[in-house]
């Protein structure tokens, strides 16, 4: 299982913070309303600006994209810079596109609230493309 929270990407920090901003700005959010939408404690923003102490700052995780990008406080398009430093985090950007697709994730829920193997009918689906490849 990825672990997005291991996954640190500083090159985006200031790219990240500055979307934030924007949002709260247009939205007309104080900070304690956006870490309640996205669902992250409300000391953690701040520990991710480049000012906070120290000792409580953080460096921005796929783990805190992965959340703001599913609440809609911005697409990956408006903060990935098309670069990726290893497999995890392509596999992260990867999670974060899906994810965006929410008219995808609805039908695929109502599949399975209605019994349908969702796994094993995306595995088979993929072996039959293999093996049409091998042929």
């Amino acid at each position: 299982m990825l672990n997005m929270k291991k996954i640190l990407v500083p090159r985006l920090q200031d790219r990240f913070l500055e979307l934030v901003g924007q949002y709260q700005t247009q939205h007309d959010m104080n900070q304690k309303q956006l870490c309640e939408l996205v669902g992250i404690p409300e000391t953690h923003l701040p520990a991710l600006k480049p000012k906070a102490p120290e000792l409580n700052r953080r460096i921005l995780s796929m783990n805190y994209i992965f959340k703001f990008i599913l609440k809609g406080v911005f697409s990956m398009a408006d903060i990935y810079d098309g670069k990726t430093v290893d497999k995890r985090e392509e596999e992260a950007w990867e999670i974060c596109e899906l994810c965006e697709d929410l008219p995808l994730l609805k039908e695929i829920n109502k599949a399975r609230k209605a019994g349908c193997d969702i796994k094993g009918y995306v595995r088979g689906y993929l072996q039959g493309v293999e093996s049409s490849k091998k042929t």
